[in-house]
């Protein structure tokens, strides 16, 4: 009786993710050149050579904060509210990458304010001195880092500087006492 030497079989994989390989029941994740030994059906042994090629996977995960929406690259899409968003696409070698986005939709703010001043008014949102009636817009960015816009109504009254007494009569040096109505009012021109 003549015995047969081990025989040599070699197969090249190329596929996505991860690979099964029957010979023994691995699971392989990267790619790389594997042995094994199987029984043919002649009872023969068989050492077994696996050259496997993971194909590239460019799946990816990002996490966004934003102010008021987002426009997100990957699905071509415009999000104006929170959440976990997930969009699938097949790559050029053909397989399936996942792309995830964890979004956080910050807000902006606007207020309104209403003001009379007499003369001018210097408005602490932006330091400027308005000196006429309207309405006036600052822009400023809050805490979260969005944009905040205040808007400001404004009436400028003119300074009147009439003063309706009787004759009063003091001696120099001495003073005199004016009140206005209401009692506690602000003077000034």
């Amino acid at each position: 009786m003549v015995a047969n030497p081990a025989l040599n079989h070699s197969s090249s994989v190329s596929t996505c993710d991860s690979f099964v390989w029957s010979v023994n029941n691995t699971v392989y994740y990267s790619s790389g050149t594997y042995t094994g030994t199987s029984v043919d059906t002649n009872g023969c042994l068989v050492n077994e050579e696996l050259v496997l090629t993971i194909l590239p996977n460019n799946s990816s995960s990002s996490t966004i904060a934003a102010c008021d929406s987002y426009f997100w690259p990957v699905s071509q899409v415009h999000y104006t509210q929170s959440g976990s968003f997930q969009y699938t696409t097949i790559n050029s070698s053909g397989c399936t990458e996942i792309h995830t986005l964890d979004l956080n939709i910050l807000s902006g703010s606007s207020s309104n304010a209403s003001v009379s001043s007499v003369q001018s008014y210097t408005w602490p949102c932006n330091g400027n001195t308005y000196t006429q009636s309207g309405v006036y817009t600052c822009m400023t960015t809050n805490a979260l880092g969005c944009p905040d816009t205040q808007n400001l109504t404004l009436t400028i009254m003119p300074c009147n500087t009439q003063v309706s007494a009787p004759n009063v009569y003091a001696c120099p040096g001495n003073a005199i006492s004016l009140a206005g109505s209401p009692p506690g009012g602000l003077f000034r021109c």
